[in-house]
């Protein structure tokens, strides 16, 4: 075993996945490298990942016993392959959605899908239409459990989008229009999350049929007189505008005026007891005037 490279066999790394919490495994892999050899890729994505998404999927907790082990074996992955072989990465991408049109998988799981998809140097345009679809779908037909809902409201679940090539161009029209419809009914604040998250990363790899869609749909939301802030945050109705507004205008969905300039000098003003949005406005507005200049020199 050398220094900076480590080597396991099949029951090491069998082991691994059973034995070792994830969190640790994390710790582990830091130093040294784990390095998989091309026989223990095959049996991690031909076997082990199928068998175990099978028993997590058929466990009947609110929250698999597998989790961790699921968690170990997409780690893994993750950690040490960058480009599968056609075949393995059509078997991986099988499996996660099949995980993710289950109701038990967890955000940890989300993000470390995420991650490996945004690892892959070569992925099909289907595969990324299919997971996408089926996140949309969860919300329309209220099938997601609080991890699917957050992981769409966080957008965790962006390299499906971000992988698009700039020449594909998505087109389900009557899919985005049940989609925005379902929003409707969410709270202005969880509509202003997706927004500037999900709908923001769709809304660049549409084509203009949708583009003009979601950039209506995310123009209504201004409009509206009350935003709510939910209980558990420091999130205040005029604050929340302003930075939704300044989102849009560095979107090019509306231009600066001298309206909202007015109603960001009003900020400190209005929210004296409450400037929880003060450092996000800053970086805004540098952002915006930083833009600017460039376009000019």
């Amino acid at each position: 075993m050398q220094k900076d490279n480590l080597t396991l066999d099949k029951m090491e790394l069998y082991a691994t996945i059973k034995y070792v919490k994830y969190e640790d495994l994390i710790k582990l892999l830091k130093e040294p490298k784990l390095k998989l050899t091309t026989k223990n890729i095959n049996w991690l994505t031909k076997k082990v990942l199928p068998n175990i998404v099978k028993i997590f999927n058929e466990n009947k907790a609110f929250i698999s016993y597998f989790n961790n082990e699921l968690k170990n074996i997409i780690y893994l992955l993750v950690v040490n392959v960058q480009s599968l072989k056609k075949l393995q990465l059509e078997i991986v991408l099988a499996q996660f959605k099949e995980l993710i049109n289950n109701s038990k998988i967890t955000l940890d799981v989300y993000m470390l899908i995420n991650e490996f998809i945004g690892n892959q140097k070569s992925i099909n345009k289907n595969e990324l239409i299919v997971i996408i679809e089926l996140m949309i779908n969860k919300i329309i037909y209220d099938k997601g459990s609080i991890w699917d809902n957050k992981a769409v409201k966080g957008n965790y679940l962006y390299n499906p989008v971000m992988k698009w090539k700039k020449e594909w161009k998505y087109s389900n029209k009557i899919l985005i229009e049940d989609f925005l419809n379902k929003l409707k009914s969410y709270e202005i604040q969880q509509q202003i999350q997706i927004s500037q998250g999900f709908l923001i990363d769709l809304y660049y790899i549409s084509n203009d049929e949708i583009q003009d869609l979601i950039k209506t749909y995310v123009l209504g939301i201004i409009n509206l007189n009350k935003i709510v802030g939910d209980d558990e945050s420091e999130v205040s109705n005029y604050g929340l505008k302003i930075t939704f507004k300044l989102f849009l205008a560095i979107e090019k969905f509306i231009e600066i005026n001298d309206d909202l300039i007015e109603e960001i000098k009003q900020y400190p003003l209005q929210e004296k007891n409450n400037i929880y949005f003060l450092e996000q406005i800053t970086g805004q507005v540098h952002h915006i005037w930083w833009k600017n200049w460039k376009e000019r020199i």
